[in-house]
């Protein structure tokens, strides 16, 4: 209705660097002034709620899913705990190399006893995090990836991002998430080729 009434959709401004997920947050206010909702519905996170509504596939076909912000929120305190470990110590508490700037993280190095993990809106598994180049945090997907790929019983292109297979059949969208794509039969980071950016 509002697209029909403005033409445009209703959500907020974004950056260019605003994770795809996240980056068509629906506008309340703007459903409000059209008196095409009075509230946000009371889970969103502008009610006091743990939900960001956005939209998927804004240009295609416009769909509601919701971010989980419990887990963003896991997120950005994992990465602040990371950014004062940087400080101090001018490198990033990198463990293992998963790929090519994808690494593990040394939960050690950061005091805690044992590695952090979230719990998956998709499967309700304990999922790792992940750190790219910049130290950037974001939760693995994988186990839970792997699992719909199993379930698809069908071949993906190379290069092609799996992140949909998450979002298709759930109301969520992945929170802090980095594209998997398969390479050689397996599920891998889909890591882009800095030559061509």
């Amino acid at each position: 209705s509002y697209k029909q009434e403005t033409g445009v959709l209703p959500i907020k401004n974004s950056t260019e660097d605003t994770p795809i997920y996240r980056k068509y947050r629906i506008d309340f206010d703007k459903l409000r002034d059209l008196n095409l909702l009075p509230n946000p519905p009371s889970d969103a996170y502008e009610s006091g709620g743990v939900f960001e509504y956005v939209l998927v596939d804004p240009e295609n076909n416009p769909t509601v899913k919701v971010i989980d912000m419990t887990l963003v929120n896991a997120v950005q305190k994992l990465k602040n705990d990371i950014d004062l470990y940087y400080l101090h110590h001018k490198f990033a508490p990198l463990k293992d190399i998963l790929a090519e700037g994808r690494y593990s993280i040394d939960f050690k190095a950061l005091g805690y006893k044992k590695p952090l993990t979230v719990i998956s809106p998709y499967s309700g598994r304990q999922l790792s995090f992940v750190l790219d180049e910049k130290a950037n945090v974001y939760i693995n997907y994988l186990p839970d990836i792997y699992d719909l790929v199993k379930q698809a019983g069908k071949t993906f292109k190379e290069g092609e991002d799996l992140r949909p297979l998450l979002v298709n059949d759930s109301f969520y969208a992945p929170a802090d998430s980095l594209p998997y794509t398969m390479k050689n039969g397996e599920i891998v980071f889909l890591v882009k080729d800095k030559k061509k950016d």
